[in-house]
């Protein structure tokens, strides 16, 4: 094979790890995409909601908070979404923010037992 590859131009691997290495790698990669997915898809959501705080657009941070987006979400400096909302002296939102409670899912009166 390695004559074949130096007859066409080509220079012959001169070690096979580093091909196993690689693949090895792009293995890996696309075992912990999803993942890194997931937390793209939360770091979006989040910023959608501060980008809502900081136009004091309290029907569009209700409907993330309802949605699904952590109403406690920190940005990139480690500031809540709650206390974004304070400094910027948008108080409605951050009471929303901190009042809101996940609604509890009772189970189906024949499963509660």
């Amino acid at each position: 094979m390695a004559d074949r590859l130096k007859s066409r131009g080509f220079a012959a691997p001169r070690r096979p790890w580093p091909a196993a290495v690689l693949a090895l790698g792009l293995g890996l990669a696309a075992l912990t995409a999803p993942a890194a997915w997931a937390r793209e898809d939360a770091a979006a959501a989040g910023n959608v909601l501060f980008a809502a705080i900081r136009a004091n657009d309290i029907a569009t941070v209700k409907r993330l908070v309802e949605g699904g987006t952590d109403p406690r979400a920190k940005d990139g400096k480690g500031v809540s979404a709650p206390q974004l909302a304070v400094r910027l002296g948008h108080h409605t939102i951050a009471q929303f923010l901190l009042a809101y409670r996940r609604p509890k899912i009772d189970p189906p009166l024949d499963q509660a037992i």
